[in-house]
């Protein structure tokens, strides 16, 4: 009590009797001391009803805050389940990833994204892109993989949840969940996830008052959260509190302790105010792997016990006036008590209803999140009765309501599950474990029985004595998965089937080398199957032969295209000619790409080519052997012919002197004409010859194609009068040819000699040339005799000659056609001959445009 009042009360007394003043000393002892009792339990009680209050919305916003903990790290595993792994191994389709991605994080907007890191620590797929406020993140999360890669080759562990990063502007955690397969560790997912997303979600709205505050701290004492931004990412233990022993304390006790309630002074010192508060907190914990974020949230004693506090200085007023009257000051203090603690009810009462408005935000929040997730909710009673599900689950049962689906439903082996004991299984589980995930079943929609698979993960929700009162947990429709799994199968089957069908040994790589699978003739195999199998090439053959075989498989994975290769083994200490032909094998969904090696034994194949190479190659030789003996021939055939010639020439000219004996000059001419003939033949011989052995060449030169033409008649027209045979010439082209001229003149005088030769007395020959697309076409056509059409192939060889009446009797070597086929070829042109027994034959010879110069 203050020295003013006490001066007052004793001038106060000293002006009263004795008497009503020891009865007003009395009267105000007894009601101070009344006032300050019920000033306490008033205190008391309100202090416990509203830290109650602040332990309730902490645990509340704990479980939205595990929730959506619960539901990242569901996310995470599931990318790395036996369902989903094969997407990130081998090759990737990173356009399908993001957009797969995309639809899942929509309904977790905690997560930033996703990072894929492969064996050897390099990033091989990422949708997070760096804001321009997280430029640390790409740093972070390959700090996090490195700092944790030895644990995440552990087999014992399923994921790690690195320290956080924390920082005045950005709030960052990862979860990493290490990617395996039969094959062993192969990667890492990452799943970074914005911390100050979910605070201000979560733990900003719990804040209230001007001194309250909600912040959240993990186990290392470091804050994640706070309004005041400033001391966010500092640690409790660096100097935060430092000379505040009683927030110490309490700092050991929410680190210590998962849930709980205390109180403590703390001194506000700013520009407008410097005071010393008496605040309450209460705190839950939220975990995630081996971290904790411990939620609190504090208020000091002035925004409840302010307006009760205020009852002390109204009872003292009031006891000044006792001496008014003992009615007078009861009945001022009872109204005015009841008028404070009135006011003191709205206060708490407006302040609950704020606090309730918030919480049924984030109930709202909640219920949002599950009414509109991809995966179905469900609550069950323990014998199978649906209490809640959420709008996926329904449709997933073709139900049109909630209601109707919790009316009819029965989540049992006989209504629900199409394998027999299914449901007892998934109780024994979770009986053992305490949960299930992953839990792969085939069910039955309840509306229309349709067959379908679900992937469940659950949990047992049990009272104080271990009993279970509910399960709870989810639902995934993951039919087309167990689909695309049955037709791998099938696909697998039918390949072995087809690979057992041919005589080949198959092979099945995947891209990196290691045999996957092998089916086929095994006896083709230098080890044993089991030898082989889950093997990389190094691993069975010797460093260099294992190189060339990979580059084998690469070159078909880059082409995409069948390649073949040819190699030696020795099979049993016998030695084998294989080839192999390759082939990718992709766009397989939920599969990886691989490539599929056939092998097959060659050696009988490869052994008769090379006989065969080896017979073509002694023909070869016989062939250029004849040619020689021809050439040979001829030139020692020519020089006797030279002078048998030149000395007939001079007795047929009688250059010396007449002959008077014309039997003589019969036989001279005979003699002449037999030589000329002759010679005609070995230039014929000579010119194949050199053909045949590739040394004979073009002397191209330009000349008018009726010029060409009046040279031959010169030498090749006497032949048709001879024999009464009409020689006609049709549309002739004045144009110009590059050509060898010789050899063209030689190719026209034999086409035209033979149409003179083999056309009967009477007969016609016409010659006519035409400009086609293809060039410049000269056509000989004569109404002789003709040829059978199966003789056509025939005439075209060297020395082959059709046996007629006509033709026998007619003289040639059968060399004239084939020596005119090349001498046409070597000028790129091409011959045609059409022909009928009896009807004649048409000869026409295709010059290309490349031989006509233009004017």
């Amino acid at each position: 009590m203050s020295t003013g009042i006490q001066s007052s009360l004793h001038n106060f007394g000293r002006a009263t009797s004795f008497l009503y003043i020891s009865i007003i000393v009395l009267l105000f002892g007894v009601f101070i001391t009344a006032v300050y009792k019920l000033e306490n339990y008033a205190i008391t009680q309100q202090e416990k009803s509203f830290n109650d209050q602040q332990l309730l919305q902490t645990q509340i916003t704990r479980r939205a805050l595990q929730n959506a903990i619960d539901n990242i790290q569901r996310f995470a595993v599931d990318l790395a389940n036996d369902d989903k792994k094969s997407t990130f191994i081998g090759a990737l389709n990173k356009d399908k990833i993001k957009n797969d991605l995309a639809e899942s994080m929509a309904f977790n907007p905690a997560i930033i994204g996703v990072s894929f890191y492969d064996k050897n620590q390099v990033e091989q797929f990422t949708n997070i892109e760096n804001p321009a406020d997280q430029p640390a993140l790409s740093t972070n999360l390959k700090e996090w993989v490195s700092q944790n890669w030895i644990a995440l080759n552990s087999s014992e562990i399923d994921l790690i949840v690195p320290s956080f990063h924390v920082k005045e502007k950005t709030q960052l955690f990862a979860i990493l969940v290490p990617l395996r397969n039969d094959k062993g560790f192969q990667g890492s997912l990452v799943t970074a996830v914005d911390l100050n997303f979910l605070s201000k979600k979560y733990i900003a709205p719990l804040r209230s008052g001007q001194h309250g505050a909600g912040y959240m701290m993990n186990e290392n004492g470091v804050i994640l959260y706070d309004h005041e931004t400033e001391i966010i990412g500092r640690n409790v233990y660096d100097g935060l509190h430092k000379g505040k022993p009683e927030i110490q304390r309490v700092d050991q006790r929410l680190l210590s302790e998962n849930s709980g309630q205390d109180e403590y002074r703390f001194s506000v010192t700013r520009a407008e105010e410097n005071k010393l508060f008496r605040k309450l907190i209460a705190w839950d914990t939220a975990f995630i792997d081996n971290k904790k974020f411990i939620i609190a949230l504090s208020a000091p004693d002035t925004e409840i016990v302010g307006p009760i506090q205020g009852l002390r200085q109204q009872g003292i007023f009031l006891a000044v006036f006792l001496s008014l009257g003992l009615v007078t000051v009861t009945i001022l203090f009872y109204r005015n008590t009841n008028k404070t603690l009135v006011q003191t009810t709205r206060r708490l009462e407006e302040e609950v209803e704020v606090r309730t408005a918030s919480l049924n935000q984030i109930e709202r929040s909640f219920r949002d999140t599950v009414e509109n997730a991809g995966i179905g909710f469900y609550r069950t009673t323990p014998d199978g009765k649906f209490l809640m599900a959420n709008p996926y689950l329904v449709r997933m049962n073709n139900c049109k309501s909630e209601e109707e689906l919790i009316q009819t439903a029965q989540y049992n082996e006989e209504n629900w599950y199409v394998e027999k004991d299914r449901r007892k299984e998934f109780m024994r589980l979770i009986e053992e474990n305490g949960f299930v995930e992953g839990f792969v079943s085939q069910i039955k929609a309840y509306n229309n029985l349709e067959e379908k698979w679900i992937s469940e993960t659950a949990r047992a929700i049990r009272d104080d004595d271990g009993k279970i009162l509910v399960y709870e947990g989810t639902a995934q429709d993951v039919t087309h998965l167990m689909q695309l799994k049955d037709a791998h199968k099938k696909s697998e089957a039918n390949l072995k089937a087809h690979i057992a069908a041919m005589p080949d040994l198959g092979m099945i790589f995947s891209l990196d080398g290691e045999i996957i699978n092998i089916h086929g003739d095994q006896d083709l195999l230098s080890l044993d199957k089991t030898k082989m199998l889950q093997k990389s090439l190094h691993q069975i053959m010797p460093e260099h032969q294992a190189n060339e075989w990979l580059s084998f498989i690469h070159t078909t994975v880059r082409s995409g295209c069948v390649q073949t290769k040819e190699y030696r083994l020795n099979i049993k200490s016998e030695p084998k000619v294989f080839e192999a032909r390759s082939a990718l094998i992709k766009d397989l969904e939920n599969a990886p790409d691989r490539v599929v090696i056939l092998i097959r034994d060659i050696t009988q194949h490869y052994q008769d080519k090379q006989t065969m190479l080896l017979a073509m190659e002694n023909a070869d030789i016989a062939n250029r052997s004849k040619s020689e003996f021809l050439a040979n021939m001829s030139h020692e055939l020519r020089t006797p012919l030279n002078a048998i010639l030149g000395y007939s020439d001079i007795m047929q000219q009688s250059l010396f002197g007449p002959i008077e004996n014309a039997k003589y000059r019969e036989y001279i001419t005979d003699i002449h004409a037999s030589g000329r003939h002759l010679l005609d033949i070995i230039n014929d011989i000579l010119d194949l010859s050199k053909i045949e052995a590739g040394s004979y060449s073009l002397e191209e030169e330009t000349i008018r194609f009726p010029v060409l033409l009046e040279e031959t008649d010169r030498i090749i027209g006497g032949s048709g009068s001879a024999k009464n045979i009409e020689y006609v010439k049709g549309h002739i082209d004045d144009l110009s040819l590059r050509i060898d001229v010789r050899a063209v003149k030689q190719i026209l005088i034999n086409i035209l000699s033979n149409a003179f030769k083999f056309t009967q007395s009477g007969g016609s020959v016409t010659l006519s040339t035409s400009t086609t697309d293809f060039g410049f076409d000269i056509i000989v056509e004569d109404t002789g005799i003709g040829m059978d059409h199966a003789d056509l192939p025939r005439i075209l060889e060297p020395f082959v000659r059709i046996g007629t009446s006509l033709t026998t009797e007619a003289s040639g070597t059968g060399i004239g056609l084939s020596l005119t086929k090349k001498l046409i070829e070597f000028h790129q042109g091409k011959l045609n001959i059409k022909s009928a027994l009896g009807q004649g034959t048409k000869v026409t010879i295709s010059l290309p445009t490349e031989r006509l110069v233009q004017r």
